[in-house]
């Protein structure tokens, strides 16, 4: 009974010591104070002219103007959304 118990505890121990390295230590990405990541209010959106799955949008960060980009959001979303 006793030499059951050993082996229990020596497989959970083995488990531990089986587990995945952690994805920071083998990420080779730049560094996260490399990203420039902006909050802004969308001001106009419209469905882009040439693309069935794209919107195209008029989004205020602050900036002098606001800036004009495409997402892929039309499958999900409503324009008025």
């Amino acid at each position: 009974e006793k030499s059951a118990q050993t082996s229990k505890e020596a497989a959970g121990s083995s488990a531990v010591e089986a587990a995945p390295a952690d994805p920071l230590d083998t990420y080779d990405g730049p560094p996260v104070t490399a990203l420039d990541i902006r909050v802004g209010r969308i001001t106009k959106v419209w469905e882009h002219p040439e693309a069935d799955k794209l919107y195209c949008e008029e989004i205020d960060v602050g900036e002098d103007e606001p800036r004009q980009i495409a997402s892929g959001l039309r499958p999900y979303m409503n324009a008025e959304d």
